[in-house]
């Protein structure tokens, strides 16, 4: 495929991603399964530029706007379609400002195109004050809303960051944080060994590399087809980004006791606190969408791990009840906005917005309160969220002790030390600062119920 042609797509795609709000990997499936003819080297080639364009698109649409002096409203959630053919011009920003091209070789390759969509207009111009624009927002003084438009992020979570870490933390957060993720694993101990497990996937071709944080974790060094690996297809291993493994740890669970993940989502920590139980007590996952819980039981079926209940529920269903004071921990692993885990999800800086934000302290806390009632006397309640921001994380909990007084707090990093985990942060309340621990941001609170009031 030529170049322009490829620049065409990219654009073309960045415009559909823009403007919908259908989840980004539904669209691009959709777009290629419409677009057989495009081979699959020209599909890598146009994801990982997606990517990294949504990635950095604050930064790219400020200096595409301020090269072609566009009118103030193009920064909005939804790219007006009469101004779709910008997305060229921000595609090709991309690859000149992050992927090191040379502005010549990127004329060029869109040069057909270009003359296209900005009939008289030069890109050697545009793209060179592009250029230039970006080497000026490095040099500026590092103020929170400097970084903010410099890595690409809503400039009131960076205040945030800066007030409690500091500018130069905060964009050591950011650069990692905009960096692809790892491909982290957690062996199925249900199976085998982590040794086990690494040795079979060396045996078959592909290496791996030990965890740096969770002692369960392997990671692999280059991508693979999961379906395509013997290993995968056994259970002996799943995709567990390392910090979210290290949740399930905090519940310190035991053969015989009796544990709850009340937000099971998919149900990869389901998975991890089966295995650690070893299959012997009582597991109950708890969510609203049936479609979750289904790919819940594919998984442990894959994985052989023994799941109680299964039960599809909201927070407030009376249903619930039956569960009162009934297990020795539970696991609320809230939804969130998700900001902690931006390196494997960047849409998430496209739809990104303070009224979806709002909701969700509400919301966590309710789950939280009805997640409580289910542990006994002496058992432990642990609140996660895959978010870095106050409103989510400590207010959450704050509120809550407040309101529940039989409920004190434990410190998380003694529980991790006791597993062998020695994180740089030392505090009860644990955050998984990504830019320390290379795993995806998490936030965490185990809460302990007593025995008397």
């Amino acid at each position: 495929m030529k170049s322009s042609s490829l620049y065409g797509h990219l654009a073309e795609l960045l415009g559909i991603v823009r403007g919908s709000r259908t989840p980004a990997d539904t669209l691009v499936r959709h777009f290629f399964r419409e677009r057989r003819y495009i081979g699959a080297r020209e599909r890598r080639w146009l994801s990982s530029h997606l990517f990294g364009i949504v990635r950095h698109v604050r930064l790219l649409e400020q200096a595409v706007r301020e090269a072609f002096q566009v009118r103030p409203d193009f920064a909005g959630a939804a790219v007006p379609e009469d101004d779709q053919r910008l997305a060229l011009a921000i595609a090709a920003a991309y690859a000149i400002v992050y992927e090191g091209d040379a502005v010549p070789d990127v004329c060029d390759a869109v040069g057909e195109r270009w003359s296209v969509d900005f009939p008289g207009s030069s890109p050697e111009a545009v793209l060179g004050a592009v250029n230039e624009w970006v080497a000026a927002l490095a040099r500026r003084p590092a103020s929170a809303s400097t970084l903010a438009l410099r890595h690409s992020f809503p400039e009131e979570v960076v205040e945030e960051w800066v007030d409690r870490i500091g500018t130069g933390e905060t964009e050591q957060l950011m650069v990692a944080l905009n960096r692809e993720a790892p491909l982290s694993i957690r062996v199925n101990t249900l199976k085998c060994t982590v040794a086990e497990c690494a040795d079979r996937l060396r045996a078959g071709g592909i290496d791996v590399q030990p965890g740096t944080v969770s002692p369960f974790a392997l990671t692999l060094q280059r991508r693979a087809v999961l379906d395509a690996i013997p290993t995968f297809r056994e259970g002996l291993f799943e995709m567990q980004d390392e910090g979210s493994q290290i949740l399930s740890l905090l519940l310190q669970p035991e053969p015989g006791m009796t544990v709850v993940d009340a937000c099971a989502g998919g149900g990869g920590k389901t998975l991890h606190i089966a295995a650690l139980l070893q299959n012997h007590g009582t597991l109950i996952a708890i969510d609203p969408e049936r479609r979750k819980l289904e790919n819940l039981r594919e998984r442990a079926r894959r994985a052989g791990a023994l799941l109680s209940q299964i039960i599809e529920a909201r927070h407030d269903d009376p249903a619930l009840s039956r569960l009162h004071g009934r297990a020795d921990a539970v696991l609320v692993d809230a939804p969130c906005s998700g900001i902690g885990t931006v390196r494997r999800n960047p849409w998430l800086k496209l739809e990104w917005g303070s009224a979806q934000r709002a909701r969700h302290p509400e919301l966590q806390l309710a789950i939280l309160e009805s997640a409580a009632s289910m542990v006994r006397k002496n058992g432990r309640l642990v609140y996660s969220t895959c978010t870095l921001v106050n409103s989510e994380n400590q207010d959450v909990v704050e509120r809550f002790l407040r309101d529940h007084p039989d409920f004190t707090l434990s410190s998380a990093s003694e529980i991790l030390r006791a597993w062998g985990i020695q994180l740089r942060e030392q505090s009860a309340l644990l955050t998984l600062w990504p830019h320390h621990t290379g795993t995806d941001g998490f936030f965490a609170a185990v809460m302990h119920r007593r025995t008397a009031d």
